[in-house]
């Protein structure tokens, strides 16, 4: 008469990992770590550690968030690290993003710096975003610096040389 039925299954994303979802009317704290999918749309306080994030325009998370790809639509308020970001025209985010593609919709907020990841994960390049961009290399190896002050004091010297004359 009552039985249970062994096809219901917990929901999962197209690589067949679970999925996480957080309603528009929940408030949640914790910690999440997923190999799946996590969605939020209610509040969320804390960090997640997942493959893929997708935040929605009612979503807000304050904590910090390592992910493969992370689509964001709603709010953060904390530092985001993944492979893939997109950023939304809804997205508002306070804090440092470090990743090796990201795209930024018009209208999104980004107040924080982007942190260009190198193929191996390591920060390679920080982006400075209050308006404008400037790109700098993020701490040069020695050989590197090397190799740069070298260069530098050779152009330096053949300027002078030149301008005597």
């Amino acid at each position: 008469m009552f039985s249970r039925s062994n096809n219901s299954k917990t929901p999962q994303n197209r690589n067949g990992l679970s999925n996480t979802v957080i309603g528009a009317d929940t408030h949640f704290t914790g910690q999440i770590q997923s190999d799946g999918a996590v969605h939020v749309d209610g509040n969320y306080t804390g960090n997640i550690h997942c493959q893929t994030l997708l935040i929605g325009p009612t979503g807000k998370v304050a904590g910090e968030i390592h992910a493969e790809a992370a689509h964001i639509l709603g709010e953060i308020n904390g530092k985001v690290r993944a492979r893939s970001i997109l950023l939304g025209r809804t997205a508002r985010v306070l804090g440092d993003i470090s990743h090796e593609t990201i795209e930024i919709a018009a209208g999104a907020r980004l107040e924080g710096h982007c942190i260009r990841l190198d193929d191996q994960g390591a920060e390679k390049i920080e982006l400075t975003w209050n308006g404008t961009r400037t790109d700098e290399t993020k701490k040069p190896s020695s050989e590197k610096s090397a190799s740069l002050e070298k260069a530098n004091n050779a152009a330096e010297n053949s300027a002078l040389a030149s301008s005597i004359a």
